[in-house]
C-alpha cells in the first residue's frame, strides 16, 4: 500500500525471487495517484526542474549507484533533452556547467536532477512486472484508489477504499512516505474565491507543472 520509492526497493528483490522459483501468488500494489514507483519526489508530480539536495555519492549506496551510473551513461542524451526542456534556462545552466563531468561518467558529486532517479527505478521494476507477467501463476495488479482504512481479520487484511469497495489479501505491506495534504480552505470557502483568483489545494495534485502553468 503506496507505490513509491520504499516499494520498489521492497519489489525488486521480491519479483526477482518469484522469476526465479514462481509460486502461484497475486499481488496487488496500491497508490493513490497513477505515478507508480517513483514516489511524490522522484516522478511526475514534482516535475523535472528539481534537483536531489545532496550529491549523488551520498544518496546512493555503492552497490546501487554503480548499477545508476551505468543506466545514466546509457541514458544521458535522452536525460539531457528532457531536463533542458522542462528546466528553463536554469536547467540549460546546469547542464552548461556539468558538460564534462556528464560526458566523462562522473556522476558521484553531480547533484542530479530527481527525476533522472525516478526514470531509473521504474524502469527497474517495470522490466521485473514484464518478465512476472509471462508467468501463468503470478498475478500483479496495480490499483489506482486512496486507501481509507486497513482492518486485520481472521484470515488476513480487508482494505477499504475511498469508494467504498473494499480488497482482500493474506499480508498486507504499508508503505507511507509524505504526509498527508493539509487543506487549507473549507469547500465553502473555495466556492467564495472570487473568479480572477485561484486556490490549489494541493500543489502534487495533478503535478507540479500543471499547477504552476494554471
Amino acid at each position: 500500500m503506496g507505490a513509491g520509492i520504499a516499494t520498489s526497493y521492497t519489489l525488486l528483490p521480491l519479483l526477482d525471487q518469484l522469476i526465479a522459483r514462481p509460486k502461484g501468488a497475486t499481488i496487488y500494489i496500491i497508490d493513490k495517484s497513477d505515478d507508480f514507483f517513483c514516489g511524490l519526489a522522484y516522478g511526475k508530480r514534482s516535475g523535472k526542474s528539481v534537483l536531489l539536495i545532496n550529491s549523488l555519492r551520498s544518496f546512493m549506496p555503492d552497490t546501487h549507484r554503480a548499477e545508476f551510473k551505468v543506466w545514466l551513461d546509457t541514458n544521458k542524451a535522452t536525460l539531457r533533452a528532457q531536463f533542458a526542456k522542462d528546466g528553463g534556462d536554469l536547467a540549460n545552466k546546469w547542464l552548461s556547467v556539468n558538460k564534462e563531468a556528464i560526458n566523462q561518467g562522473l556522476w558521484d558529486d553531480l547533484y542530479i536532477p530527481r527525476f533522472f532517479f525516478g526514470n531509473y527505478i521504474k524502469e527497474e521494476v517495470s522490466k521485473r512486472i514484464t518478465k512476472i507477467n509471462t508467468i501463468p501463476t503470478i498475478s500483479l495488479i496495480q490499483i489506482s484508489k486512496e486507501i481509507i482504512t486497513v482492518h486485520k481479520n481472521q484470515f488476513g487484511y480487508t482494505i477499504n477504499f475511498e469508494d467504498s469497495t473494499e480488497l482482500s489479501c493474506d499480508v498486507a505491506v504499508l508503505s507511507v512516505g509524505s504526509m498527508p495534504n493539509k487543506k487549507l480552505l473549507s469547500i465553502a470557502t473555495e466556492q467564495d474565491i472570487s473568479k480572477n483568483k485561484i486556490y490549489i489545494n494541493n500543489l502534487y495534485q495533478p503535478d507540479l507543472n500543471t499547477n504552476i502553468r494554471r
